[in-house]
């Protein structure tokens, strides 16, 4: 069997970010990034939500997701990635419909995307 192409069809936008560029958006909002931002195996849930919690946290523009979407497709294409899907959760980083688009434009048709509801979150907050 011969495959052509690697696919990665669940990478975290608040997850896949840049250093520099977590770094860069932390100082535009006055904050540091942690020396244990890095995310690796074995870490265990609350650990991960941590970091997820500082990620998001400088994701709240759309600016910011359009920059890091944009990124991630980059970095993607460079590890040979083929095909491509970004999860996020669109109301955690502002209205959702503005957010939804930056990420859209800051992609450019190179990925797809997984749009999550959070478990017990009001289906209005998706709606907006």
């Amino acid at each position: 069997m011969s495959f052509t192409g690697l696919p990665d069809l669940h990478r975290h936008l608040d997850g896949s970010m840049r250093m520099e560029t977590l770094d860069e958006l932390a100082k535009a909002e006055g904050k540091r990034v942690p020396p244990d931002i890095r995310f690796h195996a074995g870490m265990g849930l609350d650990a991960a939500l941590q970091r997820f919690a500082f990620t998001v946290g400088v994701l709240q523009t759309p600016e910011a997701v359009r920059r890091v979407a944009a990124e991630i497709c980059e970095d993607a294409a460079d590890e040979g990635v083929t095909t491509l899907e970004i999860r996020f959760a669109p109301q955690l980083h502002g209205e959702c419909a503005e957010i939804v688009d930056a990420v859209l434009a800051g992609i450019d048709g190179r990925a797809g995307l997984i749009l999550c509801g959070l478990y017990g979150e009001d289906p209005a907050v998706l709606a907006g």
